[in-house]
């Protein structure tokens, strides 16, 4: 194995990221989104984490999916498929934003729960 993942203390700046590209998000998946919201470790208070924010954009129905992957593409994201999760579609962050992973799924309750 040669890629190495890097765990980091918790920083709080990460919120505050979050909520950055959260604003960022919001008026681009108006009207599809029933929420964005900051998952995964970096979510949590305390915990250590890689220092990649994850976020879900939880969709109202499944079938906004192809007009969420429409209105990103006009951000500069890049639909990768599902990466072998069915429900899921994942997006590669523009270049020039902060490092996160994207998401739109049209359920986000286990990783709301697991981050609660």
């Amino acid at each position: 194995m040669t890629d190495r993942i890097a765990v980091s203390a918790y920083d709080p700046q990460w919120p505050e990221r979050f909520e950055d590209l959260r604003q960022r998000l919001a008026s681009h998946v108006a009207g599809l989104a029933l929420s964005i919201e900051h998952v995964g470790s970096t979510a949590v208070p305390g915990c250590a984490a890689k220092p990649i924010l994850d976020i879900d954009i939880v969709l109202s129905e499944g079938s906004a999916m192809s007009e969420l992957i429409s209105r990103l593409a006009g951000q500069g994201y890049e639909h990768e498929g599902d990466l072998g999760i069915q429900g899921r579609e994942a997006f590669r962050s523009p270049p020039a934003a902060i490092e996160h992973h994207l998401y739109g799924k049209s359920r986000a309750q286990n990783h709301v729960v697991l981050r609660d």
